[in-house]
């Protein structure tokens, strides 16, 4: 069994990295930690990495060029996952103390857990080369060779950590397709099974993550649709693709890991086989991680809204126009990340041509994720969407609409393959009863991520 610190493998590895970090300690000559980061090593020992995290901190407002307290922070940012955040630390360790083995030999750990493979065998070379006969020589020197083979593989890291693809197939039953109010004197169908389908793939290059460049330059392409069994819904059968380009630079700030993401897309929709809109926008988000339990996101996004078949009364009917959102995203990790409580909050404006589009809307979501026994995963979801029509005639209309989804999910054989479970029910509640309604929609799901 491979015991690679590459990413993919990693778990594999992270039970040793603590051990192998006191090993060493003793070995150089620090069987009995000074007492002033004595606390922090017993910290660690006890697996609240968050606490030692925070301890290490405290001192290095103290002793800023502490090469031991800046390892320390490293080994916790790499046992919390933040592999990006602990190779920025590490570079600053090393460049405080060039001729330091020990910095070296844990920036090599840091490169091969983020799956910088070339990175990871310079940086254990040098340790060779300026402490041959140390600890950490003799460590990295059963190491090296592995590192050596994965990178003279045909499948080597760059594919891996360079583009992602993700896929999904549901099929769905329906209750309300057209999502009918309850009081229609409309007849026919409402339900129907549902195929729908999704791609997702991106391209990074040159990739911040592998690569010495201040930014990373990235492309996506989407593809979405579904198709609807009861041939009296043609209209409602999707297909819409899009592509996108962003520009990302990520890293440590205050201590913490941060991403900043600058992008622009486009998309063209199809609906019932012809032309339904055409979409071009920008977006800027900014994620940080508070320490190793909290992730915020905060996300500003503009559409520019193009709709080909357009009403015959533009001036209250049109959808076209500009819509602005501004959000506010949080995960919180509990119980070492088995369970996941998410808190979101969205404001959308739609600038339409037509008066009756005219929106504000006020968007608020709840998560909980849980991991439990036999690799099964639950997924719970709430959606409260309050949409104000200020400019609806003959007077405001004002929209309430909840959503609530639950899933059970689970790895078949395979950790990136997942067969899913879901259930959702949706109502609208609005001031017109034509747009009130009820649905409820059932699921099967296979996805696929690689």
């Amino acid at each position: 069994m491979k015991t690679c610190w590459m990413t993919s493998w990693g778990h594999q590895a992270r039970p040793l990295l603590l051990s192998l970090f006191l090993l060493l300690l003793s070995q150089a000559g620090f069987a009995s930690p000074p007492s002033y980061y004595q606390a922090a090593v017993d910290l660690m020992a006890a697996k609240d990495y968050a606490g030692a995290y925070r301890e290490v901190l405290d001192l290095l407002k103290e002793r800023p060029k502490d090469t031991f307290l800046l390892r320390l922070q490293g080994v916790c940012l790499m046992e919390a996952g933040y592999h990006d955040a602990a190779v920025s630390v590490l570079r600053n360790a090393v460049a405080s103390a060039p001729q330091s083995a020990a910095c070296r030999y844990y920036l090599g750990q840091a490169f091969a857990y983020r799956g910088s493979i070339r990175a990871a065998v310079s940086a254990l070379e040098s340790v060779q080369a300026i402490a041959g006969n140390s600890a950490y020589a003799k460590h990295a020197e059963k190491v090296l060779p592995e590192l050596r083979e994965l990178i003279e593989s045909k499948t080597v890291i760059p594919d891996e950590n360079r583009w992602n693809v993700y896929l999904r197939a549901a099929a769905e039953h329906d209750d309300n397709v057209p999502l009918r109010a309850s009081n229609s004197e409309e007849t026919g169908p409402t339900e129907s099974w549902l195929l729908k389908y999704s791609l997702y793939g991106e391209l990074r290059f040159p990739d911040q993550k592998i690569d010495t460049w201040p930014f990373t330059l990235g492309f996506g392409y989407s593809l979405s649709g579904s198709e609807i069994d009861h041939r009296a819904f043609d209209d409602y059968a999707l297909l819409s693709q899009s592509l996108r380009l962003f520009l990302s630079r990520s890293g440590d700030l205050f201590g913490n890991f941060y991403d900043l993401r600058l992008g622009g897309h486009a998309s063209d929709t199809e609906l019932g086989g012809e032309s339904y809109s055409k979409v071009s926008g920008a977006s800027l988000s900014m994620q940080y991680s508070w320490l190793n339990m909290i992730s915020s996101t905060l996300l500003s996004s503009w559409d520019s809204k193009d709709y080909v078949s357009d009403s015959a009364f533009p001036q209250y009917y049109s959808l076209d126009g500009n819509e602005y959102n501004i959000g506010l995203y949080n995960s919180f990790y509990f119980m070492e990340n088995r369970l996941i409580l998410g808190l979101n909050y969205n404001y959308r404006v739609m600038d339409a041509e037509g008066s009756q589009a005219e929106l504000q809307s006020n968007d608020l979501s709840a998560s909980l994720t849980v991991n439990l026994p036999l690799k099964i995963r639950f997924l719970g979801q709430a959606w409260y969407q309050q949409e104000d029509y200020p400019e609806y005639y003959p007077v405001d209309r004002l929209d309430d609409l909840w959503t609530f989804y639950a899933s059970l999910q689970r790895p078949l054989g395979w950790e990136q393959l997942f067969l899913e479970i879901g259930y959702t029910h949706a109502t609208a509640d609005s001031d017109y009863d034509y747009a009130t309604y009820e649905k409820d929609v059932y699921s099967t799901a296979l996805s696929l991520s690689f």
